[in-house]
């Protein structure tokens, strides 16, 4: 199946995931920073399931604070719009992963989670040490780098698990056996997606494009922090990090940072996925 004939089938698919109405009302208005709180309260409020969450969060021993907060608009003033706007993106993303436990030998929805929150939570930090400006959007875009695969899983087994078979096989990466067997990646398929969903061109670009990198990318974007995060991720500590020329001072600033440091975020990591485990 080429390209093209792909796509069209992708789009008569009638159960792809969407983006709930409400989680892209709540990011519309918490990327403004001049939202009033109690509007923000007004959307989420609509979600008890996602209201509950927020509470557990800022309750939890993330925290830490001496008093319980018990009211919605209490905890976006404890957490801030940029936090609520990850936590509601990322249990929106949760519920479009297949349910934890084995897809097929070898693999499961558990691993690419627990990568795709490694990535997010790396992207984010890259994108504060770098001192730039796309520290949630990189969060966000890491979180989604890979949910090609999951539709590759859902809709498409037999591609995915040939896939999946070849990269063991030879010993190589998901891409480089996709790239091997002349299929739509999941790159391609995660880019698509992402305008289906209507997501800013920033998250789009950094989803498509996180394994091969334009000529023509813009140095810094998103594009280059995902892809240094994703390859940082896939890279035993004790190997260089092969990546792209652009981004390899954002490696760099990760590998020179000190042991203490590098822990603190691998627990970071860990924390984030025990919060959030049970929602998959």
């Amino acid at each position: 199946m080429d390209s093209k004939q792909f796509f069209k089938e992708l789009d008569r698919i009638r159960d792809i995931p969407t983006l709930p109405v409400m989680v892209m009302e709540a990011n519309r208005l918490l990327e403004d920073p001049n939202t009033s709180v109690a509007k923000i309260c007004a959307i989420i409020e609509k979600d008890q399931a996602m209201a509950m969450k927020i509470l557990q969060l800022v309750n939890s021993s993330f925290y830490g604070l001496p008093s319980q907060i018990s009211t919605i608009r209490n905890a976006i003033i404890v957490l801030g719009y940029n936090t609520v706007r990850n936590v509601i993106m990322t249990l929106t993303i949760m519920k479009l992963m297949p349910k934890k436990g084995v897809w097929i030998e070898g693999f499961s929805a558990g691993d690419l989670w627990s990568h795709a929150v490694e990535v997010a939570v790396l992207s984010r930090h890259l994108t504060e040490m770098a001192d730039l400006k796309w520290a949630n959007d990189c969060f966000v875009a890491g979180l989604l780098h890979d949910i090609g695969k999951v539709i590759q899983f859902r809709f498409f087994s037999s591609m995915f698990e040939a896939v999946y078979q070849r990269s063991l096989q030879e010993n190589i990466s998901f891409f480089e056996a996709e790239r091997r067997l002349e299929v739509v990646d999941h790159a391609q398929i995660g880019g698509a997606l992402g305008q289906k969903w209507m997501l800013p061109p920033i998250l789009v670009e950094a989803i498509r494009y996180h394994h091969e990198i334009p000529d023509n990318v813009n140095d810094p974007s998103p594009v280059l922090l995902v892809h240094a995060a994703d390859r940082i991720s896939r890279t035993p500590e004790n190997e260089a990090v092969l990546c792209h020329p652009k981004a390899e001072r954002f490696v760099h600033l990760y590998r020179s940072l000190d042991k203490a440091k590098q822990e603190a975020i691998r627990q970071e990591i860990d924390a984030c996925n025990r919060f959030f485990q049970d929602e998959g």
